[in-house]
């Protein structure tokens, strides 16, 4: 059975960076294949790094800039256009620490496996998911179950993706008038959380491959990936030393935007209310310690 990991990038530059950033992060520590899903102006950015990916796979549907869905379409694509039997999805804003192999385990040949848990709507209670409150979600659209999941890991089966696919593919046209609680479209994660009951999924065991979705992560503990979630300023630190030693190694220095350096700090100045002066204090030590 083929394996793989995927991840999807278009868009803004960063993105494409971000994508560029994570393929080199699994060439450092593994020998899974890594491909990434993009639109036509995104592969012409990756063409020039093609060594560092196994394929490049172009959907057109990612062109259309103007669809409000368009985030929650790129993990369809990368559902729709993974080249392998069984896969693990990465965002393009996660850092590969260690190899993922032991990820595919948790995955059989129809399987769909996320990080997440399963409520029911009598105890779902005030549960918020992107800031709204699922309770009314449920209330207003008969659902009985809502699934609350992190989307930016995981694995699937070519199986179970298309059973996934289908039932998300179905809900987006579904639940459309969600755009009343979102403003902007229904994102990946409440559309799996209101179709997850029909999806027969599985969830990632009690320990987190991924630990930096938690204040208490420390760089040590034995985390297979570390996603842009908040963390300490000491991992904000290393995070870019690893992805700066990643780009020298696999000579990729002069990429100009560093999202490890700008987006990030912006993300942990927001949560943490930081003054602007502060914000500004951090961001020249960080360029200091590591200039481009």
């Amino acid at each position: 059975m083929s394996t793989g990991i995927v991840t999807t990038a278009f868009g803004s530059r960063k993105y494409l960076e971000m994508a560029l950033d994570l393929a080199m992060s699994v060439r450092s520590v593994s020998s899974q294949p890594f491909s990434v899903v993009t639109n036509r102006i995104g592969s012409k950015f990756f063409e020039r790094y093609h060594e560092n990916f196994d394929q490049i796979l172009v959907d057109a549907a990612l062109d259309d800039s103007a669809n409000l869905n368009l985030f929650t379409l790129a993990k369809l694509a990368s559902i729709r256009n993974s080249p392998y039997q069984c896969t693990i999805f990465l965002d393009s804003d996660v850092i590969v620490r260690s190899d993922p192999l032991q990820l595919f385990e948790l995955c059989n040949e129809d399987g769909f496996v996320v990080m997440g848990r399963q409520y029911e709507s009598q105890t779902i209670g005030e549960l918020r998911h992107h800031g709204v409150l699922v309770r009314e979600i449920l209330e207003d659209l008969g659902i009985c179950s809502y699934v609350h999941c992190f989307l930016c890991c995981f694995v699937f089966s070519r199986n179970g993706g298309l059973r996934i696919l289908k039932a998300m593919e179905e809900g987006l046209k579904k639940h459309n008038a969600l755009d009343i609680f979102c403003g902007n479209g229904i994102n990946d994660e409440l559309l799996l959380g209101l179709v997850g009951d029909k999806c027969d999924l599985s969830y990632f065991p009690l320990e987190k491959p991924n630990q930096a979705q938690d204040f208490s992560f420390r760089w040590d503990d034995p985390c297979v990936f570390i996603h842009s979630a908040p963390m300490r300023n000491i991992e904000l630190l290393k995070t870019v030393r690893q992805v700066i030693r990643t780009r020298h190694r696999f000579e990729a220095p002069k990429l100009p935007a560093i999202f490890w350096l700008n987006e990030l700090l912006k993300r942990r100045a927001e949560i943490n209310g930081w003054s602007r002066r502060q914000f500004m204090a951090t961001q020249r030590l960080i360029q200091e310690l590591f200039p481009g």
